[in-house]
């Protein structure tokens, strides 16, 4: 008998949950996949039973600490693609010829 999406949803939860603080982006595009299967199985069926509405019940428990986990991730990443953005500017206008007949008090490389 193979373990039902529900529960396997349920096992991955409670793991990062266990390791939010740790938890990288593919761990969370895992967890979703793994509620899309989850909700398919679900639509599927014919009746929740009481047993999984009650993991249903703690795994919305869980649903505002892992969108914050998220949320931080996003950030952390937007960060680091605007430091990356302005780099490449500032290389690009150091590099540029345009200031041809400017004087500079540094050299080039």
């Amino acid at each position: 008998m193979s373990e039902s999406a529900l529960a396997a949803l349920y096992r991955e939860t409670v793991a990062i949950m266990s390791q939010l603080d740790q938890g990288q982006q593919e761990q969370f595009e895992q967890l979703i996949a793994s509620r899309e299967r989850a909700l398919a199985e679900l639509q599927a069926g014919n009746a929740v039973g009481e047993t999984d509405r009650a993991i249903i019940r703690e795994l919305s428990s869980y649903d505002k600490k892992i969108m914050k986990r998220m949320q931080e991730l996003r950030d952390d990443a937007s960060m680091r693609i605007n430091k990356i953005q302005v780099s490449k500017l500032q290389k690009r206008v150091y590099d540029s010829d345009a200031f041809e007949g400017g004087a500079f008090f540094d050299k080039k490389k």
